[in-house]
């Protein structure tokens, strides 16, 4: 008999795991019966072909309940020697876990929306047997970057591994730093640096490139602590480093906090304004060939202006000693 869709998400047994169950069937019988939905296996493919092996007559049973697919995905993902990111892309391959972008990036809550029928990041963490950070890690890894899920899949990458990799590529690519990224990716990849220091790295990475410290950028992507071989001298020069740009991060937040409010906004602009307008005045006048009427006009507005400049600066001077 045929398999149905839905049991074709799982990957096939291994030939070992194959041959235990044929002789399981062979000593004991077929202990749970086969189920079928519309005419096709929709749970126990490998035990109807065991059975076939072991020369033992399958039972059948007919699937009676209600949502077939999160039955078979519930009764399978655990029972199959599958790593925690194979069952979590399992899900997301039979579209019970919404890869699309809701604006919250990688949420594990309860408010995150299922695709209908499906499921939120805590149930599909529940029915997977993973933490809900996982699903959301491995979720955010479906969504950008199909490479990275085939390895999950196929077994060759952990999710948390995969999920590293991710974020150290997507770094790499927006500050040009592919050579230094692609060291601490190798590091990765063999287990020498964890997600602790890869985040504490980014972290720090990610300051220094938004104040233009590229060398800064490169120094902390070569950096050689790793969670095995800290010395004491060492992490007090990484804590220094990552001390003083969580410095600069912070007064960069509040800069760009006061910036943020829409009055103050309006007068950054106005500050602009007049500091490129002014230059361009007063070169139109030193470059200008005028009329002797002309220029006594001139004269006479400029004096005009000087005057206003002064009454300004004087009400600008009486502000910020009022601000201070």
């Amino acid at each position: 008999m045929k398999a149905h869709k839905f049991s074709k998400y799982f990957p096939a047994m291994s030939a070992d795991e194959f041959q235990r169950l044929v002789d399981d069937i062979k000593t004991n019988g077929l202990i749970e019966p086969i189920t079928i939905f519309e005419g096709a296996i929709l749970d126990g493919v490998h035990r109807e072909k065991a059975c076939k092996k072991a020369k033992v007559e399958p039972r059948y049973e007919e699937w009676t309940d209600t949502n077939p697919l999160k039955w078979v995905m519930s009764k399978n993902l655990i029972r199959r020697h599958l790593e925690e990111g194979q069952r979590t892309l399992i899900l997301i391959d039979a579209g019970l876990i919404d890869l699309s972008d809701l604006g919250g990036g990688d949420r594990s809550v309860d408010d995150l929306m299922a695709p209908k029928g499906g499921l939120t990041i805590p149930e599909a963490a529940a029915m997977a047997g993973v933490g809900q950070t996982l699903v959301s890690k491995v979720r955010t890894v479906a969504r950008e970057d199909t490479e990275l899920a085939d390895e999950i899949r196929s077994g060759k990458k952990s999710a948390a591994l995969a999920y590293e990799t991710l974020r150290v590529k997507k770094f790499w690519e927006k500050t040009g730093t592919q050579k230094e990224a692609t060291v601490l990716l190798n590091r990765i990849e063999i287990g020498e640096v964890g997600s602790p220091i890869v985040g504490d790295i980014l972290a720090a990475t990610q300051v220094a490139y938004e104040y233009g410290d590229i060398g800064r950028v490169k120094e902390l992507l070569r950096t050689p602590y790793n969670r095995h071989t800290h010395t004491a001298e060492a992490e007090k020069e990484r804590q220094a480093i990552a001390e003083e740009l969580d410095q600069k991060k912070m007064e960069r937040r509040q800069k760009m906090q006061w910036e943020d409010v829409p009055e103050v906004a309006a007068i950054l602009r106005a500050f602009r304004g007049f500091r490129e307008a002014t230059p361009k005045f007063i070169k139109a006048l030193e470059m200008g060939k005028f009329a002797p009427e002309a220029k006594r006009f001139l004269a006479e507005k400029l004096g005009e202006l000087i005057t206003e400049v002064r009454g300004l600066l004087r009400q600008l001077e009486e502000l910020r000693e009022k601000l201070q």
